[in-house]
């Protein structure tokens, strides 16, 4: 009986640490597009002719909500799942010209998705 509950103590140690270790690695994940390599350029070149903080009447920003800044990190966090949705899903982002290339919305939905999930 005593051996038995040594190896069911050993196998619980086991199985707890490995779920720490997995966290551990899950909480320090790296995403491969960012925002500085990737998500800046992006945003510059499609959203911020609208959707930038320097302009603030509905006509200069051609109807874009206000608040939905994307030259601040933190409105671009606040709206992930919206860009990814009318850009990815919808399309109808940007409204005009020059709009992204298939490639280039895979890498704004891997971006958005990786680098603000737990955020």
């Amino acid at each position: 009986m005593k051996k038995s509950y040594q190896v069911f103590l050993m196998l619980s140690v086991f199985i707890v640490l490995a779920m720490f270790i997995q966290a551990s690695l899950a909480a320090t994940k790296t995403c491969e597009v960012t925002y500085d390599n990737f998500g800046k350029a992006f945003l510059e070149k499609y959203c911020t002719k609208c959707h930038v903080s320097t302009k603030t009447s509905m006509m200069t920003r051609m109807g874009a909500p206000a608040g939905s800044d994307f030259d601040k990190v933190e409105a671009v966090q606040q709206y992930k799942d919206k860009i990814v949705q009318l850009v990815t899903v919808k399309k109808s982002m940007p409204p005009v010209a020059p709009k992204p290339a298939d490639d280039e919305k895979a890498k704004l939905k891997t971006w958005l998705e990786c680098e603000y999930a737990a955020k």
